[in-house]
């Protein structure tokens, strides 16, 4: 019938149940071998087992492929994602596969896309269009693999101009949390430096600059002040013989109460018990 008349029939059938209680399921299953027959495009005979397997290995290679795919376009590499794709649709034409198909995997292509990457389409027109072409010939696949093409390359811009605004925010970031350590670096010895000091000098907010102070040296602004100021009197104890009460001001602190506390918080005994150990007075 197919050679003479060029007639194309698909038939599925079902596994072999006894019984009214099997119709169910021998219904189900020609109805999955049906379906089986419009994924892959090609008109025929299948049997349910037949069918099932093979299934198993197109749901591979359905994986395979979709998972290089979004890598690509992750990877901004949209000649690569739009040249597999390509590659996918042409194999079907050139097998002569019904135009139905070839709609599906072209539907099923944009859905994949939509379900990745819908965030980065700031317009959803090609996406429409797609979804409104009538898919009937050779021209109109072809287009709509130009219109998936135009649509990949609109994502991997989306995705790299994002990149780059994060890459900008990190330097700024970066650039911002150096300020202050160097800040404090450099003027540690004034008591009245604080972090809302650091911050108004800086020109940025104090929970920003804790913010990416954290992000950037994972600890807080207070934090390394005080670790600094600690770090130059317990120099100062071992190598002058000032009173604690000039060292304390010399490195910052606003009292010597204050000193104590942040010196035993880092040393772990008070700074007199420390000149005592080490230096013997």
């Amino acid at each position: 019938v197919q050679n003479h008349f060029d007639v194309h029939f698909a038939v599925a059938l079902s596994g072999i149940y006894r019984g009214l209680y099997g119709v169910p399921s021998t219904y189900k299953e020609a109805l999955e071998g049906l379906d089986y027959i419009e994924l892959i495009g090609e008109p025929g005979i299948v049997e349910y087992e037949e069918a099932a397997g093979d299934r198993v290995a197109q749901y591979r290679l359905e994986y395979d492929f979709y998972n290089t795919f979004f890598k690509f376009i992750k990877q901004q590499k949209g000649e690569e994602a739009y040249r597999l794709v390509k590659q996918r649709l042409d194999e079907k034409l050139y097998a002569a596969a019904p135009y139905k198909a070839i709609a599906y995997m072209v539907y099923d292509v944009v859905n994949h896309i939509l379900g990745q990457f819908q965030e980065y389409l700031t317009d959803s027109e090609p996406v429409e269009y797609l979804f409104r072409m009538t898919l009937a010939s050779r021209e109109d696949i072809e287009t709509a693999e130009e219109r998936i093409g135009q649509l990949i390359f609109k994502i991997c811009s989306e995705i790299s101009a994002r990149a780059d605004a994060a890459n900008l925010k990190e330097a700024k970031h970066k650039a911002v949390a150096q300020k202050v350590r160097e800040t404090i670096d450099r003027d540690y010895r004034n008591t009245e430096l604080n972090v809302t000091g650091i911050a108004d000098r800086l020109g940025f907010s104090r929970a920003y600059i804790s913010g990416i102070f954290q992000e950037q040296y994972g600890e807080g602004v207070l934090d390394y002040l005080n670790r600094v100021r600690y770090e130059k009197a317990r120099e100062m104890i071992l190598t002058t013989n000032l009173t604690l009460t000039k060292i304390a001001e010399a490195t910052g602190f606003v009292s010597i109460s204050t000193f104590n506390r942040v010196f035993k918080k880092y040393e772990g005994i008070s700074p007199g018990t420390f000149r005592n150990q080490y230096l013997g007075y």
